[in-house]
């Protein structure tokens, strides 16, 4: 889809995942360090494909912390009580609220570092992994946060599509000046104003623009594929 979509130009590549998390993760690092080299510079930014509405200030601030830190990850701060249950029956413990946070991705690290870590963890240690950012957790290493919002959501259930219907919606009415108004951020409204200045600034359309761009495509691709896994007919 990807490849069908996006300019043959060098910079996509789509390589084999893994049978699991961390075989995917060791695959991503693998291919570039093969191709690229390593450098202590590098940077790796992992995200999650189900999360279509990741903004370029995500991005951005998760490679700046991510070159300054070495490892970060974004967050919400959670806006409900959590609740711990060890024996999934009872509360064992209730955390304060002001120290919780909902992870989100990407989650960005600078690769070499990542990659000396992995290697360093026992095999009991790599299966207690659940995301990226537990690698350098385990092994006492800093991990910094970086804000997210609270509609970079991930789709996972059949509720997750209609929300995200909705937000593209309102992009598109925000662009026609029909949704959410200034200040309030919104990539419609984003991308409406950047039209505004498109002679002398053409540059800032793209953030807007691209976000809608993937975010279609994301859904386009994910529609394709429950086509495909459900749709009887194909299967004969």
């Amino acid at each position: 889809m990807l490849s069908k979509s996006l300019p043959a130009d060098g910079r996509l590549a789509v390589i084999a995942g893994g049978a699991t998390r961390n075989d995917t993760l060791a695959n991503a690092i693998a291919y570039v360090e093969k191709q690229f080299g390593l450098a202590p510079d590098t940077v790796l930014l992992t995200h999650d494909a189900v999360r279509p509405f990741v903004t370029h200030r995500i991005i951005s601030e998760n490679i700046e912390a991510a070159r300054k830190y070495g490892a970060c990850d974004t967050v919400v701060a959670a806006s409900d009580t959590i609740v711990e249950s060890a024996d999934n029956r009872f509360i064992s413990a209730i955390p304060e609220r002001r120290m919780m946070y909902q992870g989100q991705t990407p989650q960005t690290f600078l690769a070499l570092k990542l990659k000396t870590v992995f290697e360093s963890l026992t095999t009991a240690e790599k299966a207690t992994l659940t995301d990226a950012c537990k690698v350098f957790s385990l092994k006492g290493e800093p991990v910094r946060l970086v804000e997210g919002e609270v509609f970079n959501i991930k789709i996972t259930y059949p509720f997750d599509l209609k929300v995200a219907a909705a937000l593209l919606a309102e992009a598109s009415l925000s662009f026609l000046g029909l949704g959410i108004q200034p200040p309030n951020p919104s990539w419609g409204a984003m991308l409406a104003r950047a039209y505004q200045a498109m002679d002398v600034a053409p540059e800032q359309m793209y953030p807007p623009g691209l976000a809608i761009l993937f975010t279609a495509l994301a859904f386009n691709a994910l529609g394709e594929s429950m086509r495909v896994a459900l749709d009887p007919t194909l299967k004969k």
